[in-house]
């Protein structure tokens, strides 16, 4: 029911005077009051005799529930005066009969409080803004213009309090104060407060509750002339939130959007808190090896071809090495948009699809402290206000594994470890200094090592060493000119470093980068609204490396480009890329959208411009049926280190690709619905190893010479979160291939027919919550080598045929995962303890093939096998 600001009457009688005091508790989201409930039928309440023998005068504080016709459905006493007044108030005003309130020109219910004066004849008082029980205790108290202050006195509070959630202390409005006898009612506000006025001294029982909230009594004492005070905890039915929700938001500007509420998700099995690990189970996103995720793979695109963005701004790094991990707090996550394809212009540089990171703004109301640990790794998140219009945040995280590892290595023998470590970092600070001007600073990075470790020494010389520290500063002004204009500025600079060693070829890199984004939605009207901006970033590249030529994902790796000697390169190259968007979001009339866009991308480095138009429609046909459809262009560059100048060629062109969408969206009921969507790819200029090369080293390395296509069908089933259950299903028919030069289609690497997907959770009574995961996935495609070519003396190695390229298929993948928390519940903070499995029947999948050193013999090299995770949070 809507809560809204509380009628006044500009006209009564004497000896009954109503007055307004202040809205009861938040208004729902997404509905204004547009215009207040008007009293068309005032009711004058009897005198109560008592109080007139006596020469007594009352104040009685009603909430009244309006219904969409004006009519007063309930009558409650929230401050009573007693000697009678109560019950001659409530009998009148039962009788009250309104013109109803509006949203949006539609009659809607409300919630008023109201307040019954009984003044004797011949006093005269004049009708009043309301002195609400809750005024002297901060509440923000609306006065109706118009009519002057109460000459009534203002009974003293004897019995205050604030009624707060147990384990979180948030604040609880529009819960329900009862004291029993004599029967009155306190409705909290939003800070949680309430205040009961002139009770006499002695014992009262005082019942508390609120929807979906365990009821709480408790017995209190109030002595004369003195105030009682008291904090209230009620405990929430369930802490176990449905975490599960996959809902598509907002999705009037692209084809195919699945938003994550982070919130709801923080729990599913087999990522260990890592809520971007979530977009691997979702339609059109390819399995990665050992399942970990960390490499993007939308649609059959190559991993390079899709861009991950923080907060509207490109990121250099989303995952520590492998993927076991993202470098971002869960908990710093607001949400996560998945774009499969056919995005909007406001993405650029990316020929794939696109994945945005949006984190929210640090909590204002008290300070918050949150540690999560576990087996394998640890951090913490501390948040809070500093002002009343400052706040922060701030989060750590670091893995164990080099200790544990060390701890447990035999020093005496010579046992090769891999020993990865890595810890991140997030700060947030928010100023908000009116509603139309906020401010956010953002700094995260992460800092990344693994090194083979043999008996006491470190690997030197000949081993493997890797290293990658990556650190960003970005700020964002927003600014909201007007109702119908919003501009916003976003800078950042960063730092990337790179040390890799294998063997004897190495990579040390260092990338300072720069630049950011401008951004106008300007609104003309209901109906249309205008988004229009340019962004930049600028890579500095410097540093040396000693690697062989690396063919593209997917291409055959020659045997002479095997033996080719490495290329030492010392290098400083820049990479500036520049878009300009525009895009209008046009609603003709309401069951149709048609949102066209323009982009424009300058690539500094190779010269070149990449003009895109792209254009997305959708239709809703019946109530809950929505079909869709989209095409557009995408440019990007080609990888970085096929266009540095003395390694690759600085002369390629820009890759693009053309993708087409059509979908159909169906809500069966108000918490299942269907999603679908056939897709069709069209990659072109593909940057990839010149076959002339190896013959003629004169010539370019790399030529824009490839070719790509990727089709097929998502479906997706949800089941929107209800009391007990939430999930969904979702399914992937796809083929995805290449064409290289001279050669004729075939399978792309991670091309995966069939890709199934299940993930569910129940929740149980006593803070209980169960959840699973399960994924069968065709395996990928690979080159099975039956035929030795033999040995080539000048390069020292064995040459090999393969029968077909992508020809042989691995065996199906599949896993089940599942996890189990349990959360206690105190005043002050929530204990929670978690058991996270990964692949709980231990099948290890096949990964990719290996071979002998002169490929007589053939085997499979197995992934991960049953892995848990038993771990604790403590909330404050």
């Amino acid at each position: 029911m809507i809560l809204a600001i509380i009628v006044g009457l500009s006209e009564a009688p004497a000896g009954s005077i109503s007055t307004p005091p202040a809205v009861e508790g938040p208004k729902p989201r997404g509905e204004q009051i547009s215009r207040l409930p008007e009293l068309k039928n005032f009711v004058e309440a009897r005198y109560p005799a008592e109080a007139r023998e006596k020469n007594l005068e009352g104040n009685v504080t009603l909430s009244i529930d309006i219904d969409e016709k004006g009519a007063a459905i309930e009558v409650r006493v929230i401050q009573g005066a007693g000697y009678g007044f109560d019950e001659a108030a409530l009998e009148a005003a039962r009788q009250f009969i309104f013109n109803p309130a509006q949203a949006a020109d539609k009659p809607v219910p409300v919630r008023i409080t109201y307040v019954y004066h009984f003044i004797l004849p011949g006093k005269g008082a004049k009708p009043a803004t309301g002195t609400g029980p809750e005024a002297s205790e901060g509440d923000d108290l609306q006065k109706v213009e118009g009519l002057e202050a109460s000459t009534s006195p203002v009974l003293p509070i004897t019995f205050s309090g604030r009624v707060l959630e147990r384990g979180t202390r948030r604040p609880l409005a529009g819960a329900e104060v009862v004291i029993t006898d004599p029967e009155v009612m306190q409705i909290t506000g939003p800070d949680g407060g309430f205040a009961f006025r002139g009770l006499p001294a002695g014992d009262y029982k005082v019942i508390i509750g609120l929807m979906d909230y365990i009821t709480a009594a408790l017995k209190i004492f109030i002595h004369k002339g003195e105030r009682t005070e008291s904090v209230i905890y009620l405990e929430r039915l369930s802490y176990s939130s449905l975490e599960v929700t996959v809902r598509a938001s907002r999705p009037k500007t692209v084809v195919t959007r699945h938003v994550l509420d982070i919130q709801e998700i923080k729990k599913l099995p087999g990522t260990q808190g890592d809520t971007l690990k979530v977009v691997e189970v979702l339609p059109g996103v390819a399995r990665t090896p050992m399942g970990l995720g960390g490499m993007l793979v939308f649609r059959g695109a190559d991993p390079l071809d899709s861009k991950v963005f923080v907060d509207g701004l490109v990121s250099h790094e989303l995952f520590h090495f492998g993927g076991l991990r993202s470098i971002i707090n869960s908990d710093l996550i607001e949400d996560l948009a998945y774009y499969p394809g056919n995005f909007g212009a406001y993405y650029g540089d990316a020929a794939g699809g696109v994945v945005d990171v949006k984190t929210r703004t640090p909590k204002d109301d008290r300070w918050h402290e949150k540690l999560d640990v576990n087996i394998f790794e640890g951090g913490g998140l501390v948040e809070g206000p500093i002002t009343k219009k400052f706040s922060v945040a701030a989060a750590f995280h670091r893995n164990w594994h080099d200790v544990v590892l060390k701890a447990v290595m035999p020093k005496d023998v010579m046992t090769f470890t891999v020993a990865p470590r890595y810890y991140d970092y997030q700060f947030k600070l928010f100023w908000n200094p009116d509603p139309n001007h906020s401010l956010e600073t953002f700094i995260y990075g992460t800092d990344d090592k693994m090194e083979f470790l043999v008996g006491k020494e470190k690997a030197s010389g000949f081993g493997f060493n890797y290293g990658d520290s990556f650190h960003q500063l970005s700020l964002k002004y927003k600014w909201r000119v007007n109702e119908n204009v919003t501009n916003t500025f976003q800078p950042l600079v960063g730092l990337l470093r790179q040390k890799t060693l294998v063997l004897d070829q190495f990579i040390n890199l260092d990338s300072f980068f720069a630049g950011g984004r401008v951004n106008s939605q300007v609104k003309f009207g209901p109906r249309y609204e205008a988004v229009f901006g340019a962004d930049l970033l600028d890579d500095r590249l410097t540093g040396n490396i000693n690697v062989g030529q690396s063919p593209r994902l997917g291409e055959e790796n020659s045997p002479l480009m095997e033996g080719a000697e490495s290329r030492r390169l010392k290098t400083t190259a820049n990479f500036l890329n520049t878009g300009i968007y525009a895009e209008l979001n046009a609603e003709p009339w309401p069951d149709l959208k048609i949102i066209p866009g323009i982009r424009g991308e300058y690539f500094y480095n190779i010269d070149k411009f990449g003009p895109d138009a792209r254009l997305a429609v959708r239709y809703k046909l019946f109530d809950r049926s929505v079909i869709k459809g989209g095409v557009g262009t995408y440019h990007q560059m080609p990888p970085y280190e096929f266009t540095v100048k003395g390694y690759g060629n600085p002369n390629l062109d820009p890759e693009w690709s053309i993708q087409y969408s059509a979908g159909w969206e169906q809500r069966l009921s108000e918490l299942v619905s269907i999603d679908t969507a056939l897709f069709y790819v069209d990659r072109r200029d593909l940057a990839v190893t010149n076959p002339d090369f190896a013959l003629n080293p004169s010539l370019p390395v790399y030529i824009n010479a490839g070719k790509g296509r990727s089709y097929g069908a998502e479906f997706i089933l949800k089941h929107d979160p209800s009391k007990y259950i939430s999930g969904w299903i979702s399914y992937t028919l796809m083929k995805s291939e290449r064409r290289f030069p001279g050669q004729p289609w075939q399978l792309f690497t991670y091309d995966q027919t069939h890709n199934l997907a299940a993930v569910g959770m129940v929740k149980l009574p006593r803070n209980w919550q169960i959840s699973f995961r399960f994924r069968l996935v065709s395996g990928n495609p690979y080159d099975r080598i039956t035929e030795r070519g033999g040995l080539d003396a000048d390069n020292e190695l064995y040459i090999y045929r393969p029968t077909a390229m992508k020809q042989s298929r691995l065996p199906l993948t599949h896993s089940l995962d599942f996890r189990m928390d349990k959360s206690f519940i105190y005043n002050w903070v929530i204990w929670s303890v978690y058991l996270d499995v990964m692949n709980i029947y231990n099948h290890r999948n096949v990964e990719f093939p290996t071979y002998s050193y002169d490929y007589g013999e053939h085997d499979y090299f197995r992934g991960l096998p049953i892995i848990p995770a038993l771990g604790t949070t403590l909330e404050f």
